[in-house]
Formats: structure tokens, sequence, C-alpha cells
């Protein structure tokens, strides 16, 4: 003997709990009622499944069509109203690349449709990751942060990528490629960066003044006319008449150690000189001091030498120079 009892609670405690996605299944679209069988004799219970046409309520069906409603209005008041759409793109750390070209840049790749119908450029729906990635393909940077400030703001953080160096052979200013090849004149130097040194020279019966004609480059004048570039002043008595100007593991070394003072010192870098054709190069600085160094060797040992005698043995004080060319020796003045 057997008892068909309906029930909607569980069969047993070890019976597993539906999952969230069932339960919602089972509200819409089953169409099966559960009856259990509890069997007496032999103290048994039975699940069995009858096959019942379910109603869905009235109020749930109106709770559904309002939900539904709020949702489509919701995406069509952030989508479409103003007031949620990109109206401004701030950018920093440029210096070579127009600014106006960026930002358009920018704009050209929110202005879509997500699903044919909701505006790439309202706030929720702006892809930062694919504006990384379109920037990177379009301009040589180094990196790139983007963020989106709530309602209109798009906020881009980045460092442009160096590709070409200044050149000065004491007559013109010129671009020099990576592989040190001339690419184009930019200016002439001018007279005004010409300076004279007169030195008094003695004998037993008469003194001589001597002339020496120097020259300082002007780099505040050629960053202000084609943004900030590593300038290098080439000082040697034989430089090359052949394409390459300067050899490719120099403008690499040049642009590297451009970087390092400008990112790991904090220190912005007024010009080099190169002064041999060994790679023995002066790195001048706006304040004042210069540090000798080697290029295409030791970069590593070399700049974490400077970090340290700048940030831990000077300290703040004042200083002349640092000569780091000798890998046995460093010092300073």
């Amino acid at each position: 003997m057997y008892k068909k009892v309906k029930r909607w609670d569980r069969v047993a405690n070890n019976q597993k709990r539906n999952s969230f996605k069932t339960k919602i299944k089972d509200i819409f679209w089953s169409n099966k009622n559960t009856y259990h069988k509890i069997d007496y004799a032999q103290k048994r219970e039975y699940l069995t499944i009858r096959n019942r046409q379910k109603r869905i309520p009235l109020k749930k069906k109106i709770e559904i069509l309002l939900l539904s409603l709020f949702i489509i209005l919701f995406f069509g008041l952030i989508s479409f109203h103003p007031f949620f759409k990109i109206k401004e793109v701030k950018v920093s750390g440029l210096n070579r690349i127009d600014k106006n070209e960026f930002t358009e840049a920018v704009f050209n790749v929110i202005r879509c449709k997500k699903i044919f119908v909701f505006s790439c450029d309202a706030y929720v729906f702006v892809d930062v990751d694919e504006i990384r990635d379109v920037m990177f393909d379009k301009y040589s940077l180094n990196n790139i942060s983007i963020k989106k400030i709530f309602p209109g703001v798009i906020e881009i953080d980045l460092e442009e990528k160096i590709s070409t160096i200044v050149y000065d052979d004491g007559e013109t200013y010129s671009f020099v490629d990576l592989l040190g090849h001339y690419v184009e004149t930019i200016v002439n130097v001018s007279e005004d960066e010409w300076y004279m040194d007169t030195e008094i020279t003695t004998s037993t019966d008469s003194f001589e003044n001597k002339n020496n004609k120097f020259h300082i480059p002007n780099s505040k004048r050629i960053y202000n006319e084609i943004g900030n570039y590593p300038l290098v002043y080439d000082k040697r008595e034989d430089k090359s008449d052949l394409e390459t100007i300067l050899k490719p593991d120099f403008v690499m070394s040049l642009i590297e150690w451009y970087n390092y003072f400008n990112n790991d010192l904090a220190e912005s870098v007024n010009y080099f000189t190169l002064l041999n054709s060994v790679g023995d190069t002066s790195i001048q600085t706006y304040n004042s001091w210069y540090a000798t160094v080697r290029l295409g060797e030791r970069f590593e040992s070399q700049s974490n030498q400077l970090k340290y005698i700048v940030n831990k043995e000077i300290n703040g004080q004042a200083f002349n120079y640092i000569e780091l060319r000798y890998p046995d020796r460093v010092y300073w003045k």
C-alpha cells in the first residue's frame, strides 16, 4: 500500500538544491508537476512527474513586463542622452605628436554603434582597451594609460617612443634615425650659439691673447620648434662624411640615457656632447652639472653608479660633474 501525496518541498535532505537558472526555467517553461509516492509497507518514498500545464500569474507577467521596459529605457537613456556622451579627451605626455590630431583619432574610435543601436561614445559603452590598441597601432608609443571620468571625459597619459634624435655638427641641426642615417635638416646653427674664450699666454717679454671659439647648442630653441628629442653635439674632429653619421648603438644609447635621466633621475637633459669616436659623451643637465659616460657599453652599471652617487653620496649637495666612463673607478667633484 502506498499513498499519493502532492508535495512542493524537496524529497529528501540529500537531494541537490536546484540552481537559480533551473528555478527560472521551471517558472516560465516547465509544464511538469512533481508528486511523491510514499510506500508505507516498504517504507520508501518515490518521486514521480506528472505533466500539467503551468500558468504564469497575471501579477508576475506585469512585473516581468515592467522590468523589461525599465531595462530598455535605462540603456536608451545612457546611450542617447547627451549628458552621458564623451565630450572631452584630456591628453598628457605629448611632445612630438600633434594634440588635435591625437584627440581626433580618439573620437574616431568611439564614433560607432554597438549592436547597430547603442552609441559607442556613451560613457558605459566606451571601450578603453580598443582605444589603447588603436593608438598603439597608429602612433609610436612606449606606454599609454586610459581611464574614463564620469560622465563624459576620457583621460589619457602616455609616453612617446623616440625614433629619431637631433644631430648638431656645429653648422646645422638635423634629424638622424635609429640607424644613424641623416633624415633631414631642421635649421641652421645661429651665430649667437658660438662663444669666444679668451686665453692669455705669457712669455718672457710679452703677453699674447688667444681667442678660442666654442659652440653651446641652444636646446630650448630646438625643443620649442620641434618638440623634445635627444640633442647631441658632435665634437669629434673626424666626423664621418658617409651616409651613417652615427653608429646605431650610439643612437640607441643616447635615447636610453635620455629616458633614464628624465624618468629615473627626474633630471632634464639639456644636450649631449659626443667627445670622440670611442663613444665618450658628456650629458649636460639644466641644473648645471654633467655626467661623462661611454656610449654603447655597460649602461646598467654606469646608470646604477650614477643613481647611487646622486641619491646617496651627494644627496642634494652642490657638485659639478660625475665621471663614469671607467669600469674600475668613479669620481665626482
